[in-house]
């Protein structure tokens, strides 16, 4: 065969490993992620930031990624638009998603994966929620 056709192999095979691996590394429903999160008013922090650095759990990634934002304020226990979840590893506090304010994110967003990868029955219950 000719070196050129072997070079054009090389080369798809390359590019089909690395479109795969970018998804499989790229964010998944269920997990929690870091994420540059906007403030859904408009307002701005006490650093004229619009945004805050927070984990929100991942309901679903497509080219936008839906998203819903996790608080540690425990005096949101019971409220309805919160579901309790389990420490995360990177607050070591309960935590609750708030299944009220949905937000899509563009990748961009995303900082870093916490690791974590809630209980199954919990992810159906929040995705169910976050529709």
């Amino acid at each position: 065969m000719y070196p050129t056709l072997w070079l054009l192999l090389a080369g798809i095979l390359l590019g089909a490993g690395l479109l795969w691996l970018a998804r499989r590394t790229g964010p998944r429903a269920g997990q929690i992620w870091w994420a540059q999160v906007p403030y859904t008013d408009g307002h701005r922090d006490r650093h004229g930031e619009r945004s805050k650095l927070r984990p929100v759990f991942i309901a679903g990634a497509g080219v936008l990624i839906r998203v819903a934002p996790i608080t540690s304020q425990t005096h949101r226990r019971g409220q309805r638009g919160y579901v309790e979840i389990p420490a995360i590893t990177s607050t070591r506090t309960t935590s609750f998603v708030n299944t009220g304010q949905p937000q899509l994110l563009p990748r961009t967003a995303l900082r870093n994966n916490t690791g974590m990868q809630l209980p199954s029955p919990l992810v159906r219950q929040l995705r169910r929620q976050l529709r």
